[in-house]
């Protein structure tokens, strides 16, 4: 017992030293960023009087930076949020038999989740600049998590012999493609059908076998499940259509326009 008290310990100290370490690392991106205002690091000393001076113009270098801490920032934190989600979600169709470990919960699903994210939101940072060349491989991003689920001990041989891990794979493979559905570029006649295959999990939500009959739709547990499940799925499809959207155009300096 004195060691399982020293493990939980040792547990509830690296995650609080962990969440202390993300909370500083935001707060010092920030303070970075407002460091570089020379109004906010006091370099001017005396402030110009509105009536009479122009508005001094923000340099673009530092617009871009302050955008794509923002961009990345925001993604990192929703691809974490919503990667716990999916664990809850996890739990529930694995009942009383989900276990909760730091290899298999926060390196295969949360970690994954996060690296999503902000590539997701750099491929935003990109879209809104005009693209890049080979931008939109963004798109794939979201492999991470059947790479995660595969990459960890025995993963590929779960995979044959069990099937454990094609969760991953398939919603990775659909969520792109209901990424593709909604990006709103290529023919008609090609996002039709993508949407078709993608979305019909949805609905398949709802009206397939449960997999526990306590996840039954037509009971209130089951329907919340149900609902859960196609809120993520939604989210995700709506993230992977950001590679594939059209890019915003640049716009031309002041001077040459």
């Amino acid at each position: 017992m004195p060691g399982l008290a020293a493990g939980f310990l040792a547990a509830r100290l690296a995650v609080t030293a962990g969440v202390l370490l993300w909370v500083g690392t935001g707060l010092g991106l920030a303070h970075a960023a407002r460091a570089a205002d020379p109004v906010v690091c006091g370099v001017m000393t005396a402030r110009p009087d509105p009536a009479t001076s122009p508005p001094a113009a923000v340099p673009a270098a530092m617009l871009t930076r302050r955008t794509v801490i923002a961009l990345l920032g925001t993604g990192l934190v929703l691809g974490v949020a919503w990667s716990s989600s999916l664990r809850a979600f996890m739990a529930q169709l694995a009942g009383p038999d989900s276990t909760f470990t730091w290899l298999g919960t926060f390196l295969a699903v949360i970690l994954p989740g996060g690296g999503v994210g902000a590539l997701l939101g750099w491929a935003e940072h990109l879209r809104r600049n005009g693209g890049r060349r080979g931008w939109r491989s963004l798109a794939l991003s979201p492999l991470l998590f059947p790479i995660a689920a595969l990459s960890q001990p025995g993963g590929i041989t779960k995979l044959v012999t069990s099937g454990q891990g094609g969760g991953a794979i398939g919603i990775a493979l659909l969520g792109m493609l209901g990424g593709v559905a909604l990006s709103g570029r290529g023919r008609l006649w090609l996002r039709i059908p993508a949407g078709v295959m993608a979305f019909a999990l949805v609905p398949a939500a709802y009206l397939g076998p449960p997999v526990r009959p306590e996840l039954d739709p037509a009971t209130p547990h089951g329907a919340w499940v149900a609902t859960h499940f196609s809120a993520l799925f939604i989210t995700l499809a709506i993230a992977c259509a950001i590679p594939l959207r059209p890019a915003r155009p640049l716009r031309a300096p002041a001077g040459e326009q």
